[in-house]
């Protein structure tokens, strides 16, 4: 259906338009095919508006004023002191022991015989027996302890302040007076009594006295002095140096060298041409069992290694304090064992010399 108009006329109320029943036919014909529409029609929901800016927030109001603080009580006073305890009575002495008995006198030894060449030593004087010992004087009895003195009553607690009423909050009241703090009481103490004196201690007996000493003989005659030996015969020696080569050896191979030095030595300095780890060995078997050590592990104490040492290059280290070594081969020989092991990074022939002193003919 088409939209239908209303006809309102040229004029008003000049009788050229609608009636009103016709009029309200027209718009409930209207509405009528507007609802019909509607029903018809699924809703699509549009699209979701601008949300609104926040409002601000409004002002805190002012904070009430804190109410006045309840008045503290005063601090009870303290009981008063106990009296003082008596004093304890005096211990009475201890006896006096008796002295010992004198000792008996010891007999005279006999006089030496002055003749001939040695004469013989007199007999010693029998020792007199010693006195009897005094008896110990008993000690003097304890002095009694004296009574304690009997603890002041404790005072009584001040009241506790009345607790202010809770005002509006605010300002923070004034703090209220501390009560004054009542005065301690005095300890009562009894007096400790005194101690009773020691009893005196007996005397010592006499001790007999000794026989007298025998005369003594003549000196016997002094033997001649013997003859002087004759002075030994010394040795000074001279250091030296010794030296030995690998050969062409690659780069963390090792090889055993053997120097001709001596029996006993002291080195005083290793040097070599490359880098290298250098160690030095009693005797041959030693070496051999020090194979499998690794570089950086210290040797056992009897492993027979005299000394080891590790250069970077041409180098030259010198032993301070100076190193004692030894050859212990069976029957004892002048050789030195050495083990070289190359750490120059490639082959190379590797010298190492020995500064050292003979210490062993």
């Amino acid at each position: 259906m088409a939209k239908q108009i209303i006809n309102v006329g040229t004029k008003p109320n000049d009788g050229t338009g609608d009636t009103l029943r016709k009029a309200a036919i027209k718009i409930n014909e209207n509405f009528t095919e507007v609802y019909d529409t509607i029903q018809d029609i699924s809703l699509t929901p549009g699209p979701q508006g601008i949300q609104g800016a926040q409002g601000r927030q409004g002002t805190q109001g002012p904070q009430g004023r804190q109410g006045l603080q309840g008045i503290l009580g005063y601090q009870g006073l303290q009981g008063i002191s106990g009296n003082l305890g008596p004093q304890g009575a005096q211990g009475a002495d201890g006896y006096v022991g008796s002295d010992g008995q004198q000792g008996i006198q010891g007999v005279q030894g006999p006089a030496g015989d002055g003749s001939g060449s040695s004469a013989s030593q007199g007999i010693q004087g029998i020792q007199g027996a010693d006195g009897v010992d005094g008896v110990d004087g008993v000690d003097g009895a304890q002095g009694i302890q004296g009574v304690q003195g009997i603890q002041g009553v404790q005072g009584t607690d001040g009241i506790q302040g009345i607790q202010g009423t809770q005002g509006i909050q605010g300002r923070q009241g004034l703090q209220g007076e501390i009560g004054v703090q009542g005065n301690t009481g005095l300890q009562g103490q009894g007096v400790q009594g005194i101690q009773g004196r020691q009893g005196t201690q007996a005397a010592q007996g006499l001790s007999g006295a000794n026989g007298l000493q025998g005369s003594t003989g003549p000196q016997g005659t002094t033997g001649s002095q013997g003859t002087t030996g004759s002075n030994g015969t010394g040795f000074i020696g001279s250091r030296t140096t010794i030296s030995e080569s690998t050969g062409n050896i690659n780069d963390q191979s090792s090889v055993n060298l053997e120097f001709v030095g001596f029996k006993g030595y002291v080195l005083y300095k290793i040097q070599t041409s490359h880098a290298a780890w250098i160690r030095l060995y009693v005797n041959a078997a030693s070496r051999s069992a020090d194979v499998g050590r690794s570089q950086g592990t210290d040797p056992a104490y009897d492993s027979g290694v005299v000394t080891e040492v590790i250069t970077t290059g041409a180098d030259t280290i010198i032993m301070a304090p100076a190193i004692y070594g030894f050859n212990d081969e069976t029957p004892v020989t002048t050789s030195i064992p050495v083990a070289v092991k190359n750490l120059s990074g490639g082959s190379a022939n590797i010298t190492v010399s020995l500064t050292l002193l003979q210490a062993e003919a």
